[in-house]
């Protein structure tokens, strides 16, 4: 079974963005969790990444963007 969405958090850090591009470049979207996305474009720019803004440190905020798909 292959993985074609997943949903990231860290992936604006260093390592993050590294993971996000491999992923991306095997073609699985990425919805990438952040308090500040404004702060991170740059990391939107990988193909089928997209930038969410979330509390990472609310546990009813990840249930739902886990549960949610990515575009």
């Amino acid at each position: 079974m292959k993985t074609s969405s997943v949903c990231i958090l860290g992936g604006t850090g260093f390592v993050g963005r590294h993971l996000v591009n491999r992923l991306a470049a095997e073609g699985v979207r990425c919805r990438i969790l952040t308090r500040r996305p404004h702060r991170h474009r740059h990391v939107g720019v990988a193909r089928g990444s997209t930038l969410v803004e979330a509390d990472v440190h609310d546990r009813a905020e990840l249930v739902r963007q886990f549960a949610a798909r990515t575009r």
